[in-house]
């Protein structure tokens, strides 16, 4: 139903609610207790209640259908070894999580949203926050909470209720849009498009896609060009067998502003 990717892990989320994970867990990410490396996915204890679920660089952060928040790996844990998995505070009002290398933000059902992790610079500014946040803390990130859905990376995405996409940051290769610039803390909208549906991202590049099946990136591209086209062959031969057609194209390096690389038809 959903699936997540960490720097050396990956986590999903079946319907049956159960929560699996493999890959490296030199910190724990995987929640197994276990240093080993997985690698087919194995469950995550027994529950069969999660309802959504994000990967960081090292860490894991869900939230179960009583809404509360759950994290394990080395980042969000304040003991060695890490230990299985802990939960965030004692409140039950959590509806969604996203991750990315070093935090996470987590939407209570009120439509707030709120950020966590291990407190680098980018977020201490975006938050105005004096001291750095202690594990289990979280701060109430006011620019978010009419936004979603939400990408996050070094930087914070949503879409506005008319469909615009907005977002506050730290511009890396121009991902807010004009040259690369310092901490963003107000919401810059990016393009003039009200029709994105789709977004994701990390803290580099951003992709999102249009309601019209429009697949755009900007910021900087990590993929290299030489990579791009055998890609872009095998999910063609792949979405082939499925009746799904695409075009694509190839673009520069670095784009502070969205370009479409793909269109979908169905």
């Amino acid at each position: 139903m959903a699936i997540a990717a960490g720097l050396c892990h990956f986590v999903a989320l079946k319907a049956d609610g159960s929560l699996w994970t493999w890959g490296t867990n030199n910190v724990n990410q995987i929640g197994t207790g276990s240093m080993e490396e997985q690698d087919i996915p194995i469950r995550v204890g027994e529950d069969g209640d999660w309802v959504s679920v994000a990967a960081s660089q090292d860490f894991t952060v869900a939230v179960q259908r009583n809404g509360s928040l759950w994290a394990w790996g080395s980042s969000c844990l304040p003991t060695w070894p890490p230990t299985p998995m802990s939960q965030i505070g004692t409140e039950t009002n959590w509806v969604e999580v996203y991750a990315v290398t070093y935090e996470f933000v987590a939407r209570k059902r009120d439509g707030s949203c709120w950020m966590g992790g291990s407190s680098t610079p980018w977020l201490m500014a975006l938050l105005n926050l004096q001291r750095p946040l202690q594990w289990g803390e979280l701060a109430h990130a006011e620019e978010l909470d009419a936004w979603r859905p939400i990408a996050f990376g070094s930087c914070a995405f949503g879409l506005a209720s008319d469909g615009s996409l907005h977002g506050v940051g730290i511009n890396w290769g121009g991902i807010l849009g004009g040259p690369p610039s310092k901490v963003r803390k107000g919401p810059v909208q990016v393009g003039s498009g009200h029709d994105w549906q789709i977004l994701g991202g990390n803290g580099w590049t951003l992709a999102g896609m249009t309601t019209d099946g429009g697949v755009w990136a900007w910021g900087e591209r990590l993929d290299g060009i030489r990579r791009v086209p055998p890609v872009m062959h095998t999910a063609a031969k792949w979405l082939n067998t499925w009746g799904i057609n695409f075009t694509w194209s190839v673009r520069t390096n670095f784009s502070s502003k969205p370009e479409q690389i793909l269109q979908f038809r169905f």
